[in-house]
């Protein structure tokens, strides 16, 4: 956002005052539409945010609002656009005052209590590092005012504190209830906790020209972040009039174990509500009853894994049949399972076609497995790999402890994340609160789905669409992307109808249909 707002206003010419002025107005159109407040004071760095803050100020001003403006830090620099925007408003009889002044200090207390709107235009974007001396009492004082008074906060493009590229926050950082952001979401607005200070965000377009977001994007296309809405989803590709249950997949899956057929399940039941004609289940024997009574839609190679013969016979003739593979929920990481594991993925990989999805269990025995190692690094071209680990899970492949693991920033892990996919040629799939998939054209950063999805089997859940949309699409990242937004998508449909405390991820696997029916609509009248 900073190249493309440097583009457009040096390169193509739109004057800096011109966007300050329309964000401002996106300002006092926001905070009109917020109902209980009467008295407005805006807090006004000496940077464009704080111009965008005058500026909003001033025409709040003009609606007869009572407002006042509290700037910290030396005066905006001479002939800045800070500085002609605080003109402009002193020019209209606004009242400024310098932060830590004694007339600050005697107007403090009749200004902090209720019916209060604060507006936050401290620093910005532009906010790195932690927050120090004045900024960092002004941002107290703004929490201060929320917390006994009651006071709204509205912050200007971003909460002061929080680091836009990441979502990171400093300790004080403002928790807003209404963030007006211009031009394009940041993704320190979309990752946590930078979500959760920002509240409720609103994204204004200020005149910014598409040409120039596309030009500061595509100075780093592999590093530039996208989203995706449910609407999207309509890139899933339709069934054919004439298709079969073979033409639409057929999943071969190794989920389980002796007191884990709940995965095999989840998983399994996911692959057939979202689209796939076939799956077959290889799990030990002790889950075949349970497996045959709750999912007889699906085919079943049991094995005998506690007397001696742990291996699953015919495995090479399982993995012929089948056109995707998915495996690792629940089948454990002692050495029977990561035997299972390699024999199972040597059978698929000989095969030299489709796709192998590798989760859960599967990637801790990945992390620790020389010989599985080995078996995909050197798989044939055509058989694609794509990888879904948690934060647990990565840590484990990236060899460290979680707790060092979880103290790297986004774009730490985003690089550790392409060396692997580097390694194993594989799609990344990083699952999280806000969970990313790697592609060449940039990063897929999912903005739907929320807290409710925070429970058991949920993964397994998210096994089972890319399995089935793996055929669909035949495009690893593409399915990927849309994979995760469909599981999302349910999650959000389920969080409504049960709310969050009560959902299970049994009920998101329900809702998929329903969501691919409501937003595929692949030309049916």
């Amino acid at each position: 956002m900073r190249d493309a707002d440097r583009y457009t206003t040096e390169s193509i010419g739109i004057p800096a005052m011109v966007l300050i002025e329309r964000a401002a107005l996106a300002v006092r159109r926001e905070a009109l539409r917020l109902h209980g407040w009467k008295r407005c004071v805006a807090f006004c760095g000496r940077g464009s945010n704080g111009a965008d803050g005058y500026a909003a100020a001033r025409l709040l001003l003009e609606e007869g609002r009572p407002v006042l403006v509290v700037q910290t830090g030396e005066d905006p620099a001479p002939n800045s656009a800070a500085a002609a925007e605080k003109q402009l408003y002193g020019r209209l009889s606004g009242t400024v005052l310098r932060y830590g002044s004694a007339a600050w200090q005697q107007t403090l207390s009749g200004w902090i209590q209720g019916d209060l709107l604060v507006i936050d235009a401290l620093c910005g974007i532009g906010f790195t590092g932690s927050l120090r001396g004045e900024v960092l009492s002004a941002v107290r004082t703004i929490g201060a005012m929320k917390q006994q008074g009651g006071a709204l906060i509205l912050s200007v493009d971003m909460p002061t504190g929080v680091q836009a590229d990441d979502g990171t926050a400093a300790e004080d950082a403002v928790f807003a209830d209404l963030t007006v952001t211009f031009g394009a979401r940041k993704v320190g607005q979309i990752l946590y906790p930078g979500a959760v200070h920002c509240g409720k965000l609103i994204k204004e377009d200020i005149g910014i020209p598409r040409s120039a977001l596309r030009l500061a994007c595509g100075k780093t296309p592999g590093d530039s972040f996208f989203t995706m809405q449910p609407q999207d989803l309509v890139q899933i590709p339709g069934r054919e009039p004439d298709g079969n249950k073979g033409t639409f997949g057929r999943v071969l899956l190794l989920a389980g174990s002796r007191g884990m057929a709940g995965a095999s399940l989840l998983c399994a039941e996911s692959v057939l509500r979202s689209g796939a004609g076939m799956v077959k289940i290889i799990a030990p024997e002790d889950n075949r009853a349970i497996l045959q009574e709750r999912l007889p839609e699906a085919m079943l190679h049991c094995y005998d894994a506690q007397h001696g013969n742990g291996l699953p016979k015919g495995m090479d003739t399982d993995a012929g049949w089948a056109d995707v593979a998915a495996a690792g929920p629940g089948i454990g990481r002692d050495p029977a399972a990561a035997a299972v594991l390699r024999t199972f993925a040597s059978a698929f990989c000989r095969q030299g076609r489709g796709f192998l999805v590798l989760d859960a269990d599967g990637l801790r025995i990945l992390a620790e497995d020389r010989q599985l190692q080995q078996i995909l690094k050197s798989r044939p071209a055509t058989c694609g790999l794509i990888m879904t680990p948690h934060p647990g899970e990565f840590a484990a492949l990236s060899g460290k402890p979680l707790p060092e693991f979880l103290k790297e920033g986004i774009l730490q892990r985003i690089g550790e994340g392409r060396r692997i996919a580097e390694a194993y040629r594989a799609c990344m799939v990083l699952k999280d609160a806000r969970t990313m998939v790697l592609t060449p054209d940039g990063i897929f950063l999912n903005s739907q789905g929320g807290s409710g999805m925070a429970t058991a089997g949920s993964g397994d859940v998210l096994t089972g669409i890319l399995a089935a949309l793996l055929h669909r699409c035949q495009n690893p990242y593409q399915a990927a992307c849309l994979s995760v937004l469909l599981h999302a998508a349910a999650g959000d449909l389920a969080a409504r109808e049960l709310g969050p405390d009560g959902m299970t991820a049994g009920d998101i696997t329900r809702r998929i249909g329903r969501v691919m029916q409501e937003n595929m609509l692949h030309g049916v009248e």
